[in-house]
């Protein structure tokens, strides 16, 4: 199935995920992105798909690509400073860890 609909794309795509199938989850949110190249939602599902598939740097750029678009996207920041922990990056992982728990603090 090459569902068009972005929304049905990205509904594939978790459900892939969801049976272990991550090439073919990979497809569907690269099809995602390329239908709303602004949503933060594709690059950032394309990042914990690349991220479990050990494709670390490709992970690590959808993250960064997510939060271009959605700087509040807390789960983005956890996301990518885990793939920077995975990538031995601990300053990295360290300051996104930092940028997400200024999201979180209410003055």
């Amino acid at each position: 199935m090459q569902p068009k609909d972005f929304e049905a794309c990205i509904g594939l795509a978790d459900a892939l995920c969801l049976q272990g199938k991550l090439g073919e989850a990979a497809k569907h949110f690269e099809m995602a992105r390329a239908q709303q190249p602004k949503h933060s939602g594709a690059h950032l599902g394309l990042a914990k798909v690349r991220k479990s598939q050990d494709r670390l740097d490709e992970a690590a750029q959808a993250g960064r690509q997510a939060l271009a678009l959605d700087p509040n996207h807390d789960t983005a920041y956890i996301n990518l400073a885990n793939t920077y922990l995975l990538l031995g990056q601990l300053r990295d992982a360290v300051q996104t860890l930092q940028q997400a728990l200024a999201l979180t603090l209410v003055f």
